[in-house]
């Protein structure tokens, strides 16, 4: 399983998550601290991944990057 994240246009949150449940694909949205909106998503091939990144509204997708936190 991949984890990326894409970064979303203000406003496009809802009908971007509800393409990725309509496929079936775990995804959990988060708002930073600097108001952008980003979705994580776990996909199974990188085919995934650019049909994700044709979709009008998302901004970027790249590697999810995991923290510890201490």
């Amino acid at each position: 399983m991949l984890y990326k994240t894409a970064q979303i246009e203000m406003g496009k949150e809802v009908e971007i998550q509800n393409y990725l449940n309509s496929l079936d694909l775990k995804n959990e949205s988060h708002t930073l601290s600097d108001g952008t909106t980003v979705i994580e998503i776990e996909v199974p091939t990188d085919s995934i991944v650019e049909e994700i990144e044709k979709l009008k509204g998302v901004k970027k997708v790249k590697d999810t990057v995991f923290s510890s936190g201490s």
